[in-house]
């Protein structure tokens, strides 16, 4: 088991989902993780289960001053800032893109893009005098575009090359970048499309959408904490700048 002990990582979104399921398991390998998200009730309860190896402040990713609060608390009491995941995210509206309100495109971006941006700028900045790493949540949506989600499309796409120029910007630094992947993974996101899409049927949706993956079912939140794990780690020391995906197969059966 990969052994963090005495490393601090700060995990965004991480009330939920693979948020959630990624603090459990850096808490359970020994980091201390500060957990930020807009639920403080998912957050209260996490610190409950996890105790003193979680730490938590709620509030909005968009929010360059609690990006920077957090980097400071890493630093004042908790030693300094080793691993970053940008997981925080937003669905926004699936529609097609002559029905998307502007608004609406620029609140997916805001959330999906400009906060990451700025979280590797914070977080890079309390990282680069010791190295460290960041890994970014994108989706199987940065690799492939679906029909009528052309605002969450754009901005899974865009943090790829985000993460690829952090990576070249930022490897003087001993700062690792990286991006992963998730296709299609049980988390209030997908449940929430799922209900969307088939109101009262979406255990016969679930199904059917199982048949797209070639491993025949859908993920759970910690196949991709693991992956996130493997990235963070010094077990990925000569690993930056790459898109690693989590998806058991799903964009492999749309290629052929």
């Amino acid at each position: 088991m990969t052994d963090l002990t005495g490393k601090t990582a700060i995990i965004t979104g991480a009330a939920s989902g693979i948020g959630a399921a990624a603090a459990r398991l850096f808490a359970d390998s020994g980091a201390t993780v500060i957990g930020v998200d807009m639920n403080h009730e998912g957050l209260a309860e996490l610190s409950g289960k996890l105790g003193e190896r979680f730490v938590y402040e709620a509030g909005d990713v968009t929010d360059r001053a609690l990006l920077e609060r957090l980097a400071e608390r890493a630093k004042n009491e908790l030693g300094g800032l080793d691993m970053v995941l940008l997981n925080a995210g937003i669905d926004g509206p699936m529609a097609p893109i002559l029905e998307i309100a502007p608004v609406d495109f620029d609140q997916v971006l805001g959330v999906n893009v400009r906060a990451v941006f700025e979280g590797i700028q914070v977080f890079g900045a309390a990282m680069k005098d010791r190295g460290g790493s960041v890994v970014i949540t994108s989706s199987v949506n940065g690799l492939r575009a679906f029909e009528n989600t052309s605002p969450y499309t754009t901005s899974k796409m865009a943090v790829i090359g985000l993460a690829r120029a952090a990576a070249n910007d930022l490897a003087k630094y001993d700062i690792r970048v990286n991006t992963v992947h998730p296709g299609l993974i049980d988390t209030p996101m997908l449940q929430r499309a799922e209900e969307g899409l088939a109101p009262g049927h979406q255990a016969e949706l679930r199904s059917t959408l199982s048949q797209t993956v070639a491993m025949k079912r859908v993920g759970e939140p910690e196949d991709i904490a693991r992956a996130m794990l493997f990235l963070a780690s010094d077990e990925a020391s000569y690993v930056t700048g790459q898109s690693l995906v989590v998806d058991g197969g799903f964009t492999s059966l749309l290629s052929m």
